[in-house]
């Protein structure tokens, strides 16, 4: 890896503690292409913590088009990592065509926030309910 590299963490649909253990019918709907994707929540913890220490990497890039969400106290964690990233004196920035709640919240921590002219954000609240 060449001095300056960015890190890119791109979290492909829900974030998670635990993968889901797989059925018969899971791996069926994997091959149709039905399945909802996860993205280990230590994963992207541990690298961007890496990167936080590695001289190599200079930027952090959140990529954040195929998140698909996670519950706050997961967001918490990823916000944490890079905050910790940034008190390195290293830039983070986040990407998406669009963003929803959960993007926006991790894409709030980083320094740079980049949208698709045609893109939109969807925020409704951290907590809601119906009557």
């Amino acid at each position: 890896m060449k001095q300056g590299a960015a890190l890119v963490v791109a979290p492909k649909g829900q974030l998670v503690e635990q993968l889901t253990a797989r059925s018969f019918d899971q791996l069926i709907d994997e091959a149709t292409g039905d399945v909802i994707e996860e993205t280990l929540l230590k994963d992207v913890v541990d690298s961007i913590n890496a990167a936080g220490d590695d001289e190599r990497i200079s930027v952090l890039v959140l990529n954040l088009n195929s998140f698909a969400g996670a519950r706050l106290t997961k967001l918490q964690d990823v916000a944490e990592a890079v905050d910790n990233f940034k008190s390195s004196g290293k830039r983070v920035i986040a990407i998406a065509d669009n963003y929803g709640q959960d993007s926006y919240y991790l894409a709030a921590q980083a320094d740079e926030v980049i949208m698709n002219k045609m893109g939109a954000i969807m925020i409704e609240g951290m907590g809601r309910y119906r009557m």
